[in-house]
């Protein structure tokens, strides 16, 4: 398990670590020790606090985080992730999350919390009320290549721990970069503290057969899509094991009927149009395929079957 320390931490539960001798992963184990002898280190561990100022590497809490599960992205959707990197160098706080498996065409819209945020040449703009004032948050993105390019910024802040061969190839990621000036206006400026987890809404690419241009075996010659019959046969094929020659080259002419289909452009109340069908979310490699498929078929009202001779 990845284990990295975090300069914002809490008193009580780092003294209450280190009087019991037990790291921290396995706090929770603690609630077998008698409620007596946990009350009394919390209170010895309070008692000290009031008396004399804590020592620097008091300030620092152990985070772990379990090995996450593989996630993968769907059509349009709005995805954060599990932390890849989660330091701090001087007075800047730095994480990189990996987002769900894409491959990732573009990047849309932007968030930190539930604070939707404008982004302008990796600076987040700040808002009215003055919070992530601008040039004190920096958001960069990589959209999961097979071979990525390192964080030029990690790789300046972390020498030796963050190197030009952390790439993370064929992941996506966001990097979070934090600066904090003044203490007195660090609540104002990060109302949420560190705890400040950035989301993005993803574009998915996926092989579309009808397009003569993409390449099954060139996700570089991949587009965006929402489609959901286009995304029903990407997620049985790449994710899932299904053959292409055996369960979908004998049946695209009834796939391709019913992708253009979903594609059809409906007329809005409000003016303008939009495709008949179409789906985004992310899933994990731990939901059962029949799952994940019967998620597709509700976004359009489908239905799904195998013939006898498997396709």
């Amino acid at each position: 398990m990845p284990q990295v320390a975090l300069a914002a931490g809490n008193f009580l539960a780092s003294v209450f670590v280190v009087q019991l001798g037990i790291p921290v992963g396995v706090v929770a184990t603690a609630a077998a020790i008698t409620t007596q002898v946990a009350l009394t280190v919390a209170v010895t561990a309070a008692s000290a606090a009031l008396t004399r100022p804590p020592q620097p590497e008091v300030g620092k809490s152990t985070v772990l985080q379990e090995r996450p599960p593989r996630a993968f992205g769907v059509g349009k959707c709005r995805v954060s992730g599990p932390f890849m990197l989660r330091e701090v160098f001087e007075l800047n706080y730095t994480q990189i999350i990996a987002l769900p498996e894409g491959p990732v065409d573009h990047y849309g819209r932007y968030w930190l919390n539930d604070d939707e945020v404008t982004v302008i040449s990796n600076q987040v703009q700040g808002m009215d009320d003055r919070r992530y004032p601008t040039g004190k948050v920096r958001f960069e993105t990589r959209l999961g290549e097979d071979t990525e390019t390192a964080y030029s910024t990690a790789v300046a802040d972390f020498p030796g721990l963050w190197t030009t061969n952390h790439r993370g190839d064929g992941i996506p990621s966001i990097l979070l970069r934090l600066t904090n000036g003044d203490k007195d206006k660090f609540s104002r400026d990060y109302p949420n503290g560190v705890q400040t987890t950035p989301s993005i809404e993803a574009f998915y690419r996926a092989y579309d057969w009808r397009d003569e241009a993409q390449d099954p075996e060139d996700n570089t010659t991949w587009t965006y899509s929402a489609n959901p019959v286009v995304w029903l046969v990407n997620v049985l094929w790449r994710r899932f094991g299904a053959d292409w020659d055996e369960r979908f080259a004998p049946s695209l002419d009834i796939l391709t009927a019913e992708a253009d289909v979903c594609d059809e452009e409906v007329e809005l109340a409000a003016g303008g149009t939009e495709p008949r069908y179409e789906c985004g979310f992310f899933f994990l490699a731990t939901n059962a395929a029949a799952d994940v498929i019967a998620i597709i078929l509700a976004s359009m009202d489908g239905w799904f079957g195998q013939r006898s001779d498997g396709a």
